[in-house]
């Protein structure tokens, strides 16, 4: 009974901050940014496609644990051994009417030994927190002096250093890591408790409920924190497009690879292209552009035009709006419970 109202409140907190993601995509659906993997700039991107993967992984989260709590909301009266053997054959139906009085389901095999469903909704917990850590380390880390893209909001009445006052550290994104990483530590716990011997061990019990009691808390926690982070989220599209421009118009050189394949063939235009950008590189060009204009291979299949227009980041978001505006969509849908 303590699961289903601890789960419930799990459940809207949850739901608030799909709420909020759904807001920020749709706020955010054309924010034109440089995509990362690797830690370097790939291609271009928004940062809705970003609040996107967001959405999926909450909405993904919040079914598992929908799913994952009914198993634990359930009723044994089956006695120590789980055999009815001091009710018999009136014990099936007095266990299906306690249940019905505190609205839960009867244990189908009604045993002690059965531990793993509340093992399973530990560990859907982890990976719902590894989510949210997710999404706390991407925030601070936009928010470092040299990205400057996002921040979470600052709380009246705070400060973001003890010490420098110009400073706004991830104070709220950093509580978020530190209960993600204490959710997901509890999980093999929660795992190992479901190995004992014998028909009931107090031991594995007594260690299940205090994870369990454990992983709720520091879930609630977490969530309503980054729940306050995603409601007051700044965003600075200005330096997202200052910094889409630190790799100059490079950021396209795979728009121009892609055209240029088709002229000439995919893995020589990729060569070549490859060879023009660290040519770039290595002579500190401004002008990615200009070098592949003038380049012959380049400009017998592609006109000066048609490279800048390629090399122009606006062009090759791809369907990052789209994407970012469905997840909200999604989003909306699941918190209007449909």
């Amino acid at each position: 009974m303590l699961i289903k109202r601890a789960h419930r409140i799990i459940n809207q907190l949850l739901l608030d901050c799909l709420e909020s993601m759904a807001d920020l995509a749709e706020r955010s659906a054309t924010m034109i940014m440089p995509g990362r993997t690797h830690g370097q700039h790939a291609v271009p991107i928004t940062f809705g496609l970003k609040v996107a993967t967001w959405i999926d992984d909450f909405l993904r989260g919040h079914d598992r644990l929908r799913r994952g709590v009914q198993p634990c909301l359930r009723v044994m009266m089956a006695g120590a051994v789980g055999s009815f053997g001091s009710l018999g054959s009136v014990g099936p139906r007095v266990q299906q009417r306690v249940a019905e009085k505190l609205r839960l389901d009867p244990m189908p095999v009604p045993s002690r030994a059965l531990l793993s469903p509340q093992s399973a909704y530990i560990s859907d917990l982890a990976l719902v927190a590894a989510s949210a850590g997710r999404i706390a380390i991407e925030i601070e880390t936009g928010m470092q002096t040299e990205f400057g893209e996002v921040s979470e909001p600052v709380p009246e009445g705070s400060v973001g250093s003890s010490t420098m006052p110009h400073k706004r550290n991830p104070k709220l994104c950093a509580d978020v890591l530190d209960l993600s990483a204490q959710v997901r530590a509890l999980a093999p716990e929660a795992v190992g408790a479901v190995i004992h011997p014998h028909e009931a061990d107090g031991g594995a019990t007594a260690k299940l409920e205090t994870t369990m009691a454990n992983a709720l808390i520091a879930m609630g926690d977490m969530l309503m924190r980054l729940k306050i982070v995603l409601r007051g989220l700044e965003l600075f599209p200005d330096r997202m497009r200052r910094n889409l421009e630190l790799s100059g118009n490079m950021i396209g050189s795979e728009a121009v690879m892609l055209a240029l394949g088709e002229e000439i063939g995919r893995d020589e235009a990729h060569r070549i292209v490859y060879e023009i950008a660290m040519q770039a590189i290595r002579t500190d060009e401004d002008d990615f552009e200009e070098l592949l204009i003038d380049d012959e291979r380049v400009a017998g299949a592609l006109s000066a035009p048609q490279i800048r227009e390629l090399l122009d980041p606006t062009k090759h978001v791809g369907l990052s709006p789209r994407i970012a505006r469905d997840a909200a969509h999604r989003a909306r849908e699941a918190v209007a419970g449909r």
